[in-house]
């Protein structure tokens, strides 16, 4: 299998990408896939949850990087069959150089006025760099029909939309706490209908991926 890299950016804070990456890199081990993530931001979230996991070897964390590409070409030298970049939500030069880096970029977004409109920043930078992208709603409120679709409809006026999207759901936020993904939530019944969304939304990216390179 070719490696390849997944950056889950937005110029917006709240989005959710330090949640998509570490869930997403969770699903792509399940694949018997050799994964690492660039936490390539500030904050360093992945981190922490990386080190409530255990400090795994797969997925393997990449933290104190000096330039994305570079550290992306490398791992991919290395055998990683998945990379996923964590990218800060300020910082212009620092998101177009994981953009650079990316084979797709996922762009997370919240159902809202504030959350499709950052956007266009993200949308310029991949296209100027001619990478791949696609949207993915994340955090939805299923009882706010109206509002979904009026954010769908406002996103595919620029890029292509994934029908899988994550729903809000407490198993993301609790799961995290314990170094987990939502699939993996100790609970059954919050485990389930989680595993089903990230499941979806995994075979989504994945051919989102093998579309871009096409």
């Amino acid at each position: 299998m070719q490696p390849k890299c997944i950056a889950i950016a937005s110029a917006k804070g709240g989005t959710g990408k330090s949640t998509l990456a570490a869930n997403l890199a969770v699903q792509a081990v399940k694949d018997r896939a050799q994964v690492s993530f660039l936490d390539w931001e500030p904050q360093g979230s992945l981190t922490l949850w990386w080190t409530l996991r255990g400090k795994p070897d797969n997925p393997m964390l990449e933290r104190d990087i000096d330039d994305p590409v570079e550290t992306v070409d490398q791992l991919k030298q290395d055998g990683v069959d998945w990379v996923f970049i964590d990218t800060p939500p300020d910082g212009v030069d620092e998101l177009e150089r994981a953009i650079e880096a990316a084979d797709l970029v996922l762009i997370p977004v919240r159902a809202g006025l504030f959350d499709a409109h950052a956007v266009e920043l993200t949308v310029t930078l991949c296209k100027d760099r001619r990478v791949p992208f696609v949207f993915v709603l994340n955090a939805v409120n299923p009882k706010r029909g109206a509002l979904n679709a009026s954010a769908i409809r406002h996103l595919e006026k620029k890029g292509k939309v994934l029908s899988a999207q994550i729903n809000d759901r407490a198993s993301y936020v609790t799961a995290l706490n314990k170094g987990l993904s939502a699939a993996e939530h100790p609970d059954g019944k919050q485990a389930k209908p989680a595993k089903a969304e990230l499941d979806a939304l995994w075979k989504a990216v994945k051919l989102a991926v093998k579309r871009g390179r096409s």
